[in-house]
């Protein structure tokens, strides 16, 4: 299963963490580097925003079975999930 994760935090290093070894992660935030501890992970990351659908498709929308809008704000992952949602 190919699963896209908008949101650097403990949620979604929770999820990555859990899923990488059976499945393809990809993680997108809008930082420059992946902190230490998701370096770890066997994923992918992609240093753009999920509003964004050139973004989005860069990061595989259009084969992803799975996407999970967890960043800290609640605005921003309803716009992130209507985009993917739109674009894949």
């Amino acid at each position: 299963m190919k699963i896209i994760i908008y949101g650097i935090n403990e949620i979604s290093y929770l999820i990555a963490n859990s899923f990488n070894q059976n499945h393809d992660i990809t993680v997108m935030d809008d930082i420059e580097e992946l902190p230490s501890n998701f370096e770890k992970l066997d994923i992918k990351f992609v240093s753009q925003s999920a509003t964004s659908p050139q973004a989005l498709e860069l990061a595989g929308i259009s084969g992803c079975n799975l996407f999970i809008a967890c960043t800290k704000l609640d605005e921003v992952n309803i716009v992130a999930a209507w985009t993917a949602k739109k674009t894949a």
